[in-house]
């Protein structure tokens, strides 16, 4: 090899094959040139009567050479045609059919080359077509289990509305205050478990890939608005209060779907509303960088226990991807975890993505970045400069 790697930082010749010829002839007319010049000199023959000489064999060894390298050249085709082959199919796909009857090296190499090429496709072939099976099962599982919408979500909400029905004692009083503790408990569990199936359905209808997105400018402020006024209901039973940077005006836009927007908010202001720890705050914040603008959403709450990754809890500040967690490798699936799912599924639907993290005080962060609106931004706001 030392010879070869030597040979390419010549700059001509450029190929392989002319390298091959002008070795050959270099290695054969330089002896023989040399030889005769060092016969006719010792002969004493005079320049006029040499030069004939000379010429003849000039002539002579021309033709010899232009005869050895055409030969050569034909004798090297079994190298060029493998490697024209290899770089064919490297190209664009193309099967070779080279010559494999041949027992000596160089067609040893063709078979080779044809065999490995041909074993090659077939395995391609294979892998794609299992992918498209494993899409195609994929699509319909989640397909099926988006049509379960209706179905699960009817006696749910028939729960939870007869629930709510004895809490209250609307048909009149119950008799016992223990059995309207028990109705407020079937209620408030019916609506955890409608939240989980929710959240599972839309992951469904996400991973189906029937959503039809349509991209548009919009208002963040708006949206964060709307998604507030979703879950205020939520949050004020539980004594929590959803607040708005006050640095987040009206012209500080985003790219998105309307309808996935609101979902992937209002899903996450769940997640922080939902936390098992008291909370008495949850705080939302938005920053533009990079040609986006990445809303965050805090809560005091710690991380319960399945909710995120351990490492998602030990770095206080620092924000780590969702994308690359799946919550079936969770050691237990809590609903924060199929929320956060969804929300990821959803981002990606509307080019973004989301983050999680501890807060520097300990509690939850969710960070999801959007595309940019187009519209002139704010700076960054104090609050979401402590976020970055």
């Amino acid at each position: 090899m030392r010879f070869y790697t030597a040979m390419t930082h010549l700059s001509l010749p450029r190929s392989y094959l002319g390298k091959i010829l002008l070795v050959s002839f270099l290695g054969v007319h330089v002896p023989l040139i040399g030889t005769v010049l060092y016969v006719v000199i010792g002969s004493g023959l005079s320049l006029d009567d040499s030069f004939g000489i000379l010429l003849a064999l000039l002539m002579a060894t021309l033709l010899g050479t232009v005869a050895t390298l055409a030969a050569l050249h034909a004798l090297l085709a079994p190298v060029t045609k493998a490697s024209d082959a290899l770089r064919a199919y490297l190209a664009d796909g193309t099967i070779p059919v080279l010559p494999t009857r041949h027992g000596d090296r160089a067609g040893i190499l063709l078979a080779n080359v044809q065999e490995a090429v041909t074993r090659l496709d077939l395995a391609l072939d294979a892998t794609r077509r299992q992918r498209d099976e494993a899409v195609t099962t994929k699509r319909e599982k989640f397909e099926m289990l988006a049509g379960l919408s209706h179905d699960l979500r009817t006696p749910l909400n028939h729960v939870i509305g007869f629930a709510e029905l004895l809490s209250t004692e609307a048909l009149g009083p119950l008799g016992r205050k223990e059995y309207v503790n028990y109705a407020e408990d079937i209620g408030t569990s019916g609506g955890d478990l409608l939240s989980v199936v929710t959240a599972i359905l839309d992951l469904s209808g996400a991973e189906a890939g029937t959503a039809c997105i349509e991209m548009e400018p919009l208002s963040l402020l708006d949206g964060i608005r709307r998604a507030i006024n979703l879950a205020h209901h939520k949050a004020q039973r539980r004594g929590i209060a959803l607040e708005i940077d006050s640095d987040i005006s009206g012209d500080m836009m985003v790219t998105s779907d309307p309808r996935y927007l609101k979902q992937v908010l209002l899903h996450l202001l769940e997640i922080a509303i939902d936390a098992p720890d008291s909370t008495t705050r949850v705080f939302v914040a938005a920053a533009p960088r990079g040609g986006k603008v990445t809303i965050y959403i805090e809560s005091d709450a710690a991380w319960a226990d399945g909710d995120v990754p351990p490492e998602f809890q030990t770095a206080p500040g620092v924000l780590e991807s969702f994308e690359k967690v799946k919550a079936s490798t969770m050691r237990h699936t809590s609903p924060s975890a199929l929320r956060l799912s969804l929300v990821a599924s959803l981002a990606r639907l509307i080019d973004g993505s989301l983050k999680v993290g501890t807060s520097i005080n300990g509690g939850r962060q969710m960070a999801v970045a959007l595309p940019d609106g187009g519209a002139p931004l704010q700076e960054v706001t104090r609050h979401a400069t402590e976020r970055l």
